[in-house]
């Protein structure tokens, strides 16, 4: 963790460089459209594409290195993210950034219908099994079966 003076913002260059081509994206959406209005609905979607992106600095996505774990997305997404942005060359940075960005908006809606059907898939797996005349499997067990064996708490630590 690395502390920098908020007068000197260019002391964390690494920082500011993110913040700089975040920015552009930000105005070649604005320019693209020709207005400035709703550019903060974008941002979210520019957030989630430079998130789930590898960084060439590192190797990996903020997200993983957030989360330990790689971040779930849509495969037509994951291959588009998978190459690091390159941010020696910020123009470059900027156009990567602006499709990855188009490219997981155009993804998530996918992936949402895919979570509603396997919501309700696993619903109905569990009504069926959960029914009011489901009974449990009963399992029986013989001398010199393995069993785990729950033991019971301790209210406190001079029991």
């Amino acid at each position: 963790h690395r502390h920098t003076s908020p007068g000197h913002p260019q002391a964390n260059g690494q920082a500011e460089k993110a913040v700089h081509i975040v920015k552009a994206a930000l105005m070649k959406m604005c320019q693209t459209r020709k207005s400035l209005q709703h550019w903060d609905e974008d941002v979210a979607w520019l957030a989630l594409g430079y998130r789930c992106s590898t960084q060439s600095s590192t190797g990996y996505s903020p997200y993983e290195l957030m989360f330990a774990r790689p971040p779930v997305l849509p495969p037509v997404a994951k291959e588009l993210l998978r190459p690091p942005i390159d941010y020696d060359n910020p123009d470059e940075a900027v156009q990567d950034l602006l499709l990855r960005k188009q490219k997981v908006q155009q993804a998530c809606p996918t992936a949402l219908n895919n979570m509603l059907a396997a919501q309700q898939r696993d619903q109905r797996r569990y009504h069926q099994k959960r029914a009011p005349d489901y009974e449990l499997a009963r399992q029986e067990f013989k001398a010199g079966d393995y069993v785990y064996v729950q033991q019971q708490q301790r209210n406190n630590s001079l029991q």
